[in-house]
């Protein structure tokens, strides 16, 4: 079964591809959390960094830790942004729940005080004159992320097949062809997703006037030919 990290995973590499694509500058770091004194911060491209194959290992080695205590982390995101020279600076937060956290409120169940301190630290952000954006890949997230961002823009993505349709554009049609009784196997999922991201990026460049993708899958008997 896919994991919530590989969804994760998949956000980040769409929007690699779209901000290497205009050449803009951005860092990606990751967060976890275990109370307000024990806050992790993780660096894995730098906003000077170049993307590189020690970047791709670093993203293929994402991995759930601890908790998601948003605030903290968005703070000093935005203060790495603020030392940043540039006109447009954005937030870009990808997560794969609500903020919860040891000491997050009177115990993990309660949101309320999660949920105001993450708006807070966004607010602060806008204030510097950064623009915050939330996408998150968990399909309830429409019941906190509309108080937590309130009048700040979020989305909801937990489809890789939606993902696909909103990269190649309006102008291509998304077909899938799916066989039933598929067999299992041995493969990361990650991987496999990243790599049908990748081909539906190259085909979309190659269909500059539109046209359809097609992605189908079925079972094959491969014989001593194909090795």
């Amino acid at each position: 079964p896919k994991r919530i990290i590989d969804l994760e995973k998949e956000s980040t590499v769409l929007l690699i591809k779209a901000l290497e694509t205009i050449g803009d500058t951005y860092g990606i770091f990751g967060f976890s959390g275990y109370g307000r004194d024990n806050v992790e911060f993780f660096v894995i491209k730098d906003l000077d960094e170049p993307f590189s194959d020690a970047v791709k290992q670093r993203i293929d080695k994402i991995a759930p830790i601890r908790s998601t205590r948003m605030g903290p982390a968005i703070r000093h995101a935005a203060a790495k942004l603020e030392a940043h020279d540039a006109k447009v600076k954005i937030l870009f937060l990808v997560s794969d729940g609500r903020p919860q956290d040891h000491g997050y409120g009177r115990d993990r169940t309660e949101k309320e005080y999660a949920i105001h301190d993450t708006r807070q630290a966004l607010v602060e952000a806008r204030r510097k004159g950064i623009t915050p954006f939330c996408l998150t890949v968990d399909k309830e997230g429409h019941d906190y992320l509309g108080q937590m961002c309130d009048d700040m823009g979020y989305e909801v993505l937990a489809d890789i097949e939606e993902m696909i349709g909103r990269l190649i554009g309006e102008d291509i049609e998304l077909r899938t062809l799916f066989e039933e009784g598929l067999w299992n196997v041995m493969a990361d999922p990650g991987q496999i997703e990243q790599v049908i991201l990748n081909l539906a990026v190259n085909s979309r460049d190659a269909m500059s006037h539109g046209g359809t993708l097609t992605i189908e899958t079925k079972n094959v008997d491969l014989d001593a030919t194909y090795a």
